[in-house]
């Protein structure tokens, strides 16, 4: 399904993985007395948006869960499963992205697939470089071991 949503762009696909998400969120946001920020990583393709990015997200979030912010690509960079080595990987995201709006409170970041953690590690760097200081979580559907 997880598939079928980001290649495919099946929006029976999407409703099962953004619930899951959001789901996962519900239960950080318990715990929060602020509203949490859920911050998504936008398209590699200029103009096209990133299944994270749809309306569902924001249709299914809860009252605890504020707003969706995607972060932005600073360069252009290729999709991330086109990258054949973990180093690869790396590379291709290393500093690339960049936040455009302030976030206060606390926020997550979210990403579908997790393989080397590289986009969610320069995501962290991109909050930090934008002045944010609060603690950060991240949250994923799928961790994929490196080479699998």
């Amino acid at each position: 399904r997880l598939y079928g949503a980001k290649f495919y762009r099946n929006p029976a696909h999407y409703w099962w993985c953004v619930a899951l998400l959001v789901e996962g969120l519900n239960s950080l946001s318990s715990q929060a007395s602020p509203p949490i920020t859920a911050v998504s990583v936008a398209s590699h393709t200029p103009g096209k948006r990133h299944w994270l990015d749809s309306a569902l997200l924001a249709l299914l979030m809860d009252k605890r869960i504020g707003t969706h912010v995607n972060l932005a690509w600073r360069r252009p960079t290729m999709p991330q499963h086109t990258r054949p080595t973990p180093v690869d990987r790396w590379e291709n995201v290393r500093e690339g992205l960049q936040l455009l709006q302030p976030i206060t409170g606390p926020a997550v970041l979210l990403d579908d697939v997790t393989t080397t953690g590289a986009t969610l590690y320069n995501a962290a760097l991109a909050m930090r470089r934008a002045g944010y200081a609060h603690p950060l979580s991240g949250l994923t559907l799928c961790y994929v071991p490196s080479g699998e």
